[in-house]
Formats: C-alpha cells, sequence, structure tokens
C-alpha cells in the first residue's frame, strides 16, 4: 500500500494539518510530492484541493480514504520548495494550502468543476415530480448526460440547487467532480513535412498540374521543415484547406507546440565590458569571495547614485557563467521597468520578469521559462522570491529597506527572509543593498552577522545634490497657502529654462485629503471605515484609499445644509493643477495609484519622461527611488514631514530613507544637482541629518532610541488584530488574549513585553472594528508554538466566532 500526506484547502491554521490518504492503484507510478490532488475531505466527502507533501508505505489512519484525481502530470513544486512552504506556514501563521497557493503563479491554479449525470432507468422515476426536476433532467440527457452546475443552474433559475439537492436524493442524479488550470498553455499549430526531401519532390512532379496551390507549399517547407501554420499561409498565400489535405494524403503533419506569452519585446544581449570603480570592484569581489565560500549575507552600503547596479552585474555574470541562476528583486514595478531595460540589455533572453503588472497568463509562462531553465537571470518584485530555479547562486535584494517586500495579506512573510532561507537551500549568497539599509540590517553588519560593504562616492564623481530647506511656516504667514513655495517656484523656473527636468514628490494621492464644512465642522467620512474620504477632482467623487468606497462630491453639508463645505490639505492632483497654473508651458507628467493602473503604465510613462516628453514628473513614493535620469537636475519634496508625526515607531526610519533617496534622484548626470525640501520643521534632527545624507549619523541616533525603548533590531514585534463587526467584542477577544498569553508563557519560557489592547491607528475598516495587541519578545520556536496556542484558544472560543484574529511577525506598518 502507498499513502500520501496532503495539505488540503480552506482550513483555519490552528486546524491545519498533513492528512493522509491511500494512493489508488492507478496512480502509485505517477504520483509525486509537489503534485496537486482532488480528495474527499469531511463527513459529506466533499472534494477539496490539495497538495501531496510527502509519500510513504505506512499511515496514522485505519482507514484512510482514497485520493479521488491527480491535477498534475508532474510536480508543481520541489522538494526545497516544500520545505518553504512548511517554514512560510509556521512562521506565518497560514494553512499549508494556502502558502503553498501564494508560493505558485496565479495562472497555475486549479479550478474545481461539479457535473451531475442521470443514473441508468432513473430518467422515468417518480421523484421527477416538478416541471423544474424534469427540465433539469432533460437538460442533463440533452448534453451527453453530463451537465456542470453553473450551466445547469442559469437554466432552471430559482429554485435550482433545491430541485437538483432533492433529485440526488432520490437517486435520480449523481454528482461527479472534475478539475482545470485556471489558465491554459499557450499553444500554435505547426506544419512540418512528414517525408523526406526526395519524396516531396517527387510529389510535387505528381501534383504540379492537378494541385498547382500544393507547389509553394511543399517547396517552403522543403527549404524550411517546421513552420507554424500562420506564418506558412503568410509566406505562401495558401488557405487551410491546402494544408488539411496534404496532411490527408501524409506529405506533411500537423501538431500543437507550446509558446511562451511574452510580456516583453524579444531582445538579443549586446551587453559592453563593466567599467568599475575601485570601489565597485573592491566590493564585487569582497562578495564574490564569500560566494564561493558559500551561503553567507552581504550588505552592499552606498550613496544614492554610486553605481551599486553596476556591482550587481558583475556578481550576476559571474553566477551565470558558473550554471547557476541570479534573482534581483526590486520593490516597486516602476523601478522594474527601468532596470529590466538594463538586464535587457545585457542578458538578452535570459531574462525573466515576475511582477504584478503582467497578465495572469504572461506570469505563468515566465515561471515556466524559469522552471525549464530557459531563464537564469530573474527579475520582478516581492514575488520573485518564489522563482522556480534549480540551481540559485546569487539573490540581490536592491532597497532592502522598503516596506514592500513585506506581504500585509496572508501569508504574512517578509521577502528577505524567505530569500535567506533559499539562499541557506542553494548554499548561496543574499546581497541586501541600499543607500539607507533598515536598523535591523546595518546592525546585523556592524555585529559581524552580515559582511559590509560601502560606497562612500557617486559613479560619475559628481558631488551629492546641494540641499535647500524651505521652511513652510515662513511661506504660510506671508500669505502663501500654495503647496509650492516661492523658492521652489523660482529653483523649477531656472531649470525649465536651462532645459533641464525635475522630479517632485508627494506622498498623497487625490486632489484634497478631506471634505470639511466650515459651519458645523463635519468631516466627510468612510460609511465602512474610520477615516476621512479624499477628493479627487478628476472625477468628482471622495473616495475612500482603505477600502474603496466612493460617493460624489457634496455640494452642501449633509448636516446642517450650509454651503460652506471647503476642501482641505493637498494631494497629487491638486499639486498637479498648481504646477500646471503656475507654468503653463511646462508638461507635467503625475505618476501614482491613479495613473499607473493600466498595463506597463509605469514603462510608458517613465520612458516618455526619460525622452524629455516632459518636463516635470509629479509622483507619491514610486518616484523616490532607482530611477536614473541624467538631466534630472532638481528635485522636491512637498511634504517632507508627512510621514514623521505618526504612531509608528519606524516613522523616523522611513522618513529619513524617502527624502535621502528622492534627494539622490537629482544630479546623476555630467550637471550638478540640487534637492528642495519643503517642511514645516527645519530643525528637526532626523530631518537634518536627511538633509546631510548622513546614514551613519541617523542610524546611531537611531539604535539610542531603539535600544532605550525596546524595539528591533533589539526585539521582535509581534502584531495580533482581532477585528469584528461588534467593536465590544473585538475588545474582548484581545482582552481574552492578553490574559492567557500572561497566564502560559512562563510554561512556553517566553519573556515578553506587552502593549495594549488598544484600538488600531485605523479603528474600523471595510465595516469590521479593531484591536491589537503589540508583544516584545524573540520570535523563537517556543514563541511560535505558544502564538499557534493563543489562536487556537481565541477560534475555539465559541462567544468569539464572528472575531476574525491574525498575528503578524515584525510588521512593518503598525497597524
Amino acid at each position: 500500500m502507498k499513502y500520501a500526506k496532503v495539505a488540503v484547502e480552506g482550513l483555519h491554521y490552528v486546524s491545519d494539518m498533513e492528512f493522509d490518504y491511500l494512493v489508488p492503484l492507478q496512480y502509485r507510478d505517477a504520483l509525486r510530492p509537489g503534485m496537486r490532488v482532488l480528495v474527499p475531505f469531511g463527513r459529506g466527502n466533499a472534494r477539496r484541493r490539495g497538495i501531496v507533501t510527502a509519500l510513504s508505505k505506512k499511515s496514522d489512519y485505519d482507514k484512510p480514504k482514497p485520493i479521488t484525481r491527480l491535477c498534475d502530470t508532474e510536480p508543481v513544486l520541489s522538494a526545497e520548495m516544500l520545505s518553504l512552504v512548511r517554514w512560510m506556514s509556521r512562521r506565518t501563521f497560514t494553512s499549508l494550502y494556502d502558502c503553498a497557493k501564494a508560493v505558485l503563479p496565479t495562472g497555475l491554479g486549479v479550478k474545481l468543476r461539479l457535473f451531475y449525470s442521470v443514473n441508468a432507468g432513473a430518467e422515468k422515476s417518480d421523484a421527477i415530480d416538478h416541471p423544474q426536476k424534469k427540465r433539469a433532467v432533460e437538460y442533463i440527457l440533452s448534453h451527453r448526460n453530463l451537465a456542470e452546475q453553473q450551466a445547469l443552474l442559469c437554466e432552471l433559475g430559482d429554485g435550482g440547487p433545491n430541485a437538483l439537492r432533492e433529485l440526488c436524493r432520490d437517486g435520480v442524479l449523481s454528482q461527479g467532480y472534475d478539475s482545470e488550470r485556471g489558465i491554459g498553455d499557450r499553444e500554435v499549430r505547426m506544419v512540418s513535412l512528414a517525408v523526406d526531401e526526395e519524396e516531396a519532390r517527387e510529389y510535387l512532379k505528381r501534383c504540379a498540374s492537378k494541385n498547382p496551390k500544393h507547389v509553394p507549399v511543399v517547396e517552403f517547407l522543403i527549404d524550411t521543415p517546421v513552420v507554424s501554420q500562420k506564418e506558412l499561409i503568410y509566406m505562401t498565400g495558401c488557405s487551410q484547406s491546402v494544408i488539411k489535405t496534404l496532411n490527408a494524403r501524409g506529405i506533411v503533419n500537423l501538431y500543437y507546440d507550446e509558446v511562451y506569452r511574452r510580456p516583453y519585446a524579444k531582445r538579443q544581449a549586446c551587453a559592453e565590458p563593466l567599467s568599475l570603480s575601485a570601489e565597485q570592484a573592491a566590493a564585487a569581489e569582497g562578495i564574490l569571495e564569500r560566494m564561493r565560500v558559500g551561503f553567507g549575507v552581504s550588505l552592499l552600503y552606498g550613496v544614492t547614485g554610486s553605481g551599486k547596479t553596476h556591482v550587481f552585474y558583475r556578481l550576476i555574470d559571474e553566477v551565470t557563467a558558473s550554471g547557476r541562476a541570479a534573482i534581483l528583486m526590486v520593490p516597486e514595478i516602476s523601478i522594474a521597468s527601468q532596470t529590466l531595460d538594463r538586464l535587457f540589455l545585457r542578458y538578452g533572453d535570459r531574462v525573466a520578469v515576475m511582477h504584478s503588472g503582467l497578465s495572469i497568463g504572461e506570469r505563468l509562462d515566465e515561471w515556466k521559462k524559469i522552471r525549464t531553465g530557459k531563464a537564469d537571470v530573474v527579475v520582478g518584485t516581492r514575488s520573485a522570491v518564489f522563482a522556480p530555479a534549480e540551481r540559485i547562486g546569487l539573490i540581490i535584494m536592491d532597497e532592502e529597506q522598503e516596506h514592500t517586500y513585506k506581504s500585509e495579506s496572508a501569508p504574512r512573510y517578509h521577502a528577505r527572509e524567505a530569500a535567506m532561507f533559499r539562499c541557506k537551500s542553494h548554499n548561496a549568497q543574499l546581497v541586501l543593498a541600499s543607500a539607507t539599509p533598515s536598523i535591523e540590517s546595518y546592525y546585523q553588519a556592524s555585529r559581524g552577522r552580515y559582511a559590509l560593504f560601502t560606497l562612500t562616492k557617486r559613479y560619475n564623481q559628481q558631488p551629492l545634490p546641494y540641499v535647500i530647506v524651505s521652511d513652510m511656516r515662513k511661506e504660510l504667514r506671508s500669505g502663501n497657502k500654495s503647496v509650492l513655495s516661492r523658492e521652489l517656484v523660482a529653483e523649477l523656473s531656472q531649470a525649465l529654462s536651462r532645459g533641464e527636468q525635475a522630479i517632485l514628490f508627494l506622498n498623497r494621492r487625490g486632489t484634497n485629503t478631506f471634505v470639511s464644512c466650515r459651519a458645523c465642522g463635519y468631516v466627510e467620512t468612510c460609511d465602512h471605515c474610520s477615516i476621512a474620504l479624499t477628493y479627487h477632482q478628476r472625477n468628482d467623487r471622495v473616495m475612500c484609499h482603505y477600502c474603496g468606497f466612493s460617493k460624489p462630491a457634496p455640494g452642501r453639508c449633509p448636516d446642517c445644509d450650509s454651503e460652506h463645505i471647503r476642501y482641505f490639505g493637498t494631494g497629487t492632483q491638486k499639486a498637479e493643477s498648481d504646477l500646471s497654473a503656475a507654468f503653463p508651458e511646462a508638461l507635467v507628467l503625475r505618476m501614482d495609484a491613479d495613473t499607473t493602473t493600466r498595463k506597463f503604465a509605469h514603462d510608458r510613462m517613465l520612458s516618455a519622461f526619460r525622452e524629455h516628453e516632459y518636463d516635470i514628473l509629479l509622483g507619491t513614493q514610486m518616484v523616490t527611488k532607482g530611477l536614473d535620469f541624467e538631466n534630472v537636475t532638481l528635485v522636491g519634496v512637498l511634504a517632507a514631514d508627512l510621514s514623521l508625526y505618526t504612531d509608528d515607531f519606524r516613522a523616523n526610519e522611513r522618513t529619513f530613507s524617502l527624502i535621502t533617496q528622492v534627494c539622490g534622484r537629482a544630479g546623476r548626470g555630467d550637471k550638478p544637482g540640487k534637492a528642495l525640501i519643503q517642511t514645516y520643521s527645519p530643525s528637526h534632527k532626523v530631518l537634518e541629518l536627511a538633509f546631510a545624507q548622513d546614514y551613519p549619523g541617523f542610524y546611531e541616533e537611531e539604535l539610542k532610541l531603539r535600544r532605550a525603548v525596546v524595539y528591533p533590531p533589539f526585539c521582535d514585534l509581534c502584531q495580533v488584530v482581532f477585528t469584528c463587526p461588534e467593536a465590544e467584542t473585538a475588545l474582548k477577544a484581545a482582552e481574552l488574549y492578553k490574559e492567557e498569553l500572561l497566564r502560559i508563557s512562563g510554561s512556553y519560557g517566553v519573556k515578553l513585553m506587552g502593549i495594549g489592547p488598544a484600538p488600531c491607528a485605523v479603528a474600523k475598516a471595510n465595516g469590521r472594528y479593531r484591536y491589537k495587541l503589540i508583544i516584545k519578545s524573540r520570535a523563537n520556536e517556543p514563541f511560535l508554538d505558544m502564538t499557534k496556542a493563543l489562536l487556537r484558544f481565541i477560534f475555539s472560543n465559541s462567544q468569539l466566532k464572528d472575531v476574525l484574529t491574525y498575528a503578524d511577525i515584525n510588521p512593518l506598518n503598525i497597524q
């Protein structure tokens, strides 16, 4: 007998496990770990999808149920990826199946389909006692006695589910399940000669007079033995009927060949030799030396414009030359688009791309391209860490400090930790790179756990941008209420008059950040979330950036019917309007979540800006890092204080990083650059260090603060969030969790500090009230075991059945 361990879909983490199933005789030779299957589950034996995690000759159950069918012909997860799935499940408190689903591309998903058939002789049963039941039986029989549930319900209309349920109960109908891939393979019909050249020419002699249309087709195939049907028709002018006739006569073969959907045009590599500075060469050789030894983590810290990308190329060249694969991760799609151009130029079609901007089919085909070894250089956002490369030699995380590397939905993994797991499995090197490394990474480097390599000079030998600080308090006192200070307007005028370009950063989209009544103080808020709605001028609506709710902008106050409705705060749409008014001749390109929804929008926008079709690039966080435009000499930060005064302990770090990174976009060519920072707090220590581009100084100051209040890197944080339609119930769950935590922590040997419970920063979202607990400890094995027990405690409490609870280790955004 043969048994399979199966991770089954639809289970909560606290009740998740690997279930034993009997492998039927017809599947014993084909089934391998990493393949997906359909299995009966629960008392009703409902069909569910699952993934095989292991095979064995023994089972812990007396009579395990048999596997219903296989969904794959070969494993979709390797042994290494199955290990990664188990690690993710334990670390993120997410079921095994959901972790496996996150690792695989969306297009590889399997859909379950339910079919009905009429049992033999049952079409005349007395149980068919209703017109709707009769119609159901007739419909199924008219479709060769097999009808899919969805089509059948459409035919029956209201009452259809009851009719089908009763017909199954009375033995008239039987149910069966099937599965299909969410996205199929892309195939092209191919034509090839089925005979040798001598036979083909003999056929030409025989058919030249009777079938003249066959001649050009056969002649073309003699010169090109294999061609797609589409190309053959185009090149010879023949019709499909000619090809079918040749196939029937045995002269040609027709078959389908899989081709990959290509998100980017086919490229040929034409890389120029690398020219590295002394600092770059030293860093590259140091990392390569560590790579030859085996697994390790290196931190490449370099000022903005120091040429970290050139070091990446040197490392990738070495790794791919040794027959291993390299993965380069970037935090934003906007960065990926510019990085891609350089990688395609250097490595051609050996590059595969993984990010959410591709279609589902394109993502699937890029995944298959990597899996088959046709691509050994992978570039993408967070999901690229799951690239199915067999022999990984290097993973690079560019801008490693960015919060986008942490998933904010289950499974809540950090790409850095997943990359470290994979590098250990492959005995590979992980390179973390940034001009503003995370405090945790720099701390590990300072202690010697990571190797530290530093680039102190810009690659083009230009100095860092000259920083101008504009005090917006003075602007307000002088009567300037615009988002543009007079100094910024003057600097923009000078840059534009010289034919140079500028990048402006404002981390709020929309036109105005809230709408209020001056008469009674009413603020327009979301119906489902406890936040103010943002006004968008383009569609004249107020919108919630949290849940997506929107409604027409009010003309009068809904509370007091006053006409004194006013719009406050400034977003990118308002800033764009102000810029166009101040510089009517300048072309302004706005880049935010509202303008980049279409496929390849980032690529088109950045390409247009690079070609100087626009003079000013205005955007949110996506314009702050990774962009390299030689003609940009001025960068402006319109509101440097936005991220500074929040209740997140990472506010200082995030603000310093944003300002440092955006300032670094200026002066990357031959012309010197300037950065103008607008702020209401010009003397704030964090801003002063950012203006000076002094990361070591900022690190020392921030580390003192983190040590004093015990925050990472001096502990791990676990954020536990409780949500419920009733605020009292959510709070009760949080309090019970804390009580149980204090009661059992000693038995697990866990030392901890707790904060809360307290309402989340957005106390209500999507109609659910939210409370949080912050726990400071070390996320070791006992802590993970204890947290699972606590989640089970809440999950099993019948009084808390409406409460949803999740735990997140080291969140980058405190809720």
